[in-house]
């Protein structure tokens, strides 16, 4: 499998003689921290980010950008992904030559796509689509968690005890920013671990079929939401709009590596406790539908993260998204693509 990743380094001319820097083989770096406090403005104006595939020996990263064609230059993760197989053909290539090694720890790893287009939560936005004879909603992906949903609703609406979904529909119930809140600084999150499908060409109205030949690899993304921006008729609007919204790494994997995409699973650890866990193959709606979906309303570029669903909650977890604090260690795994973690931090700490 191809690891590729963005990765910020010490500039050409600062490299002789610095043997120093941290290793950056984990992932649980600033950079993914939630809340992340502003990197020392001095520290990172002597870095360039580049772009690379981690090697087998996990030792040294293979720098695509200084291996592959000049006139491609500069090649950042979204130009990479633009030139498709080519790309991926010329990167394999280049690892197999061992051009352009760096060690691992004089590099900081960063998220696979630096700076995507647009990332797409499917549970949270897409209701509605044509799939089946109930019109079944796209934003309810996992089938257990969808069906529970369901007999809370029903409840509600019979009358019958639930959850208090009153506070929920009253746009007063949230503090105004003009309130002693620093600004609706959010301290309270809900955290879940989901794929992500990484586009790697434009589609637009994509049939099924041929939709995943628009997704060049997958990735690991954390997905968080403030609770206390949860509660107003603005609720995905507000919760998905903020800075840092989702955590992705440790790298993407290429697709064609993968094999069949519905056998990828996914472990979701809250401070080493199992909250969430499943395959693809368990989601409501497979990769190549909601790609099919999502495109006939949205183009979807290079770059462009679309998050497929969340996993089943584990037993002994309520059905309700899991709240993190700050210090907590929130801990993704897949087989198939790796170990991601990151630690919530509080951004006012730096101010």
């Amino acid at each position: 499998a191809m690891r590729l990743v963005s990765f910020a380094m010490q500039r050409r001319r600062g490299m002789e003689g610095d043997g120093e820097g941290e290793s950056r083989k984990s992932t649980g770096s600033e950079h993914n921290d939630v809340g992340d406090d502003d990197d020392d403005d001095e520290e990172e104006a002597d870095e360039e980010v580049h772009f690379g595939a981690i090697m087998d020996d996990n030792e040294h990263i293979c720098d695509l950008t200084a291996s592959l064609p000049r006139q491609w230059q500069p090649l950042d993760s979204i130009a990479f992904l633009q030139r498709g197989a080519d790309a991926l053909r010329r990167a394999d290539e280049a690892m197999s030559e061992r051009a352009n090694l760096i060690p691992l720890s004089q590099v900081r790893l960063l998220a696979p796509v630096t700076n995507p287009g647009k990332v797409i939560v499917v549970e949270n936005v897409i209701v509605g689509g044509d799939k089946g004879a109930d019109d079944e909603k796209v934003g309810q992906q996992h089938l257990e968690r969808s069906e529970e949903r369901d007999r809370d609703s029903e409840s509600e609406e019979s009358g019958e005890e639930g959850n208090d979904s009153s506070s929920a529909s009253r746009p007063d119930s949230v503090r105004g920013a003009d309130e002693d809140d620093d600004g609706w600084k959010s301290t309270q999150f809900y955290a879940n671990g989901q794929i992500g499908l990484v586009i790697g060409s434009t589609c637009r109205r994509v049939a099924e079929d041929r939709a995943m030949e628009s997704v060049t690899a997958i990735t690991i993304v954390q997905d968080f939401a403030p609770k206390d921006w949860l509660t107003n008729e603005s609720k995905w609007l507000n919760s998905k709009s903020y800075d840092c919204p989702v955590v992705t790494g440790p790298w993407m994997i290429d697709l064609e590596s993968i094999g069949d995409i519905e056998n990828v699973n996914l472990k979701t650890f809250v401070n080493e406790r199992l909250i969430e866990e499943g395959m693809v193959a368990s989601l409501k709606f497979s990769p190549s539908y909601l790609i099919s979906y999502i495109s006939r309303f949205i183009v979807l570029d290079p770059g462009d993260l679309v998050l497929i669903g969340s996993f089943a909650r584990t037993d002994g977890v309520d059905d309700e998204p899991v709240q993190v604090h700050v210090g907590d260690k929130i801990t993704c795994v897949s087989d198939q693509i790796g170990e991601l973690f990151c630690f919530v931090a509080d951004e006012r700490a730096g101010m």
